[in-house]
């Protein structure tokens, strides 16, 4: 079963949901990765969560 979730960036799932998201959306457009990190602070993250994986998420 998935589960969405809201987190912050200091929850262990952010450091996955930044993977996921460089490898899936930044990469394939050719932005270089974490170069849309400067307002996650103040951004609310969402993540589909199966078990502990992470495999989606929006921001």
């Amino acid at each position: 079963m998935t589960e969405i979730k809201n987190i912050t960036t200091d929850e262990p799932q952010y450091q996955a949901m930044r993977e996921l998201r460089n490898r899936v959306l930044l990469r394939p457009l050719g932005i270089p990765d974490h170069s849309w990190e400067m307002h996650d602070h103040r951004s609310w993250h969402f993540v589909a969560l199966e078990g502990d994986e992470v495999v989606g998420c929006a921001v």
